[in-house]
């Protein structure tokens, strides 16, 4: 089927059929297809073997489905796995930090082989998995860690709140964090040096293991206020 052809049919199965068929489809029916409405054809453009970077760059979306068949295509795939498993050099890794796709970049701010220099880069990414793995990275730096502490994801600073390796200006921003959960977690993974940070009695220490009870959190917040 012609490009201009393709552009013209507005029969749905048609052009189901086309992107399923196992006819190589040249650039210009791959861009064709790349703005149909129906996610199922975005969706089996992404999943071909033969589609193109830059049309599968044009396919990238919040759909999870479309999301995760991009990362799975062999041409994404292949730079996910490189990361992975072997040593790059600088150059390759900031080239990487700038990919379009967010799986690489995720990919890349996991890798313990990623230099600090690069993983500072990715801050303030706009995809916020790749935020929570920065998070998580051992080889993460302080400073960026501290500005992960003021990300506006909870997700990405209840990451931090498991890393055994918190500074004390870090400890005391996630002490005072807005959310709850934050607050939680951090007494789940800290409980003993928050207890003796703020000082706070036996008999509240021991409402640790009811991390809901609002009591514990107001005392927690009480000593911080007190201590500003």
């Amino acid at each position: 089927m012609s490009e201009a052809l393709l552009r013209q049919s507005t029969n749905l199965f048609d052009k189901l059929k086309l992107v399923n068929s196992s006819k190589p489809l040249s650039i210009d029916e791959q861009f064709a297809l790349v703005n149909e409405t129906h996610p199922e054809i975005r969706y089996q453009l992404a999943t071909r073997s033969d589609t193109n970077e830059g049309v599968l760059r044009a396919l990238q979306s919040d759909d999870k489905k479309i999301q995760n068949a991009i990362e799975r295509h062999p041409l994404i795939n292949h730079i996910i796995k490189y990361i992975t498993s072997y040593q790059s050099d600088i150059n390759e890794q900031e080239r990487f930090a700038l990919h379009w796709n967010p799986g690489v970049r995720s990919a890349l701010v996991s890798s313990s082989q990623t230099a600090p220099t690069v993983l500072e880069l990715l801050v303030f990414d706009s995809d916020v998995r790749v935020r929570k793995n920065l998070a998580s990275n051992p080889r993460t730096p302080s400073k960026t860690l501290l500005q992960l502490g003021k990300d506006s994801s909870v997700s990405v600073r209840l990451k931090i709140t498991k890393r055994n390796d918190l500074s004390e200006v870090l400890y005391d921003l996630l002490a005072k964090d807005k959310s709850n959960k934050v607050v939680r977690q951090l007494l789940l993974s800290h409980g003993n040096k928050l207890n003796e940070k703020f000082k706070i009695s036996k008999n509240h220490s021991e409402k640790i293991e009811n991390l809901s009870d609002p009591n514990f959190l107001d005392i927690v917040s009480l000593r911080i206020l007190h201590e500003q």
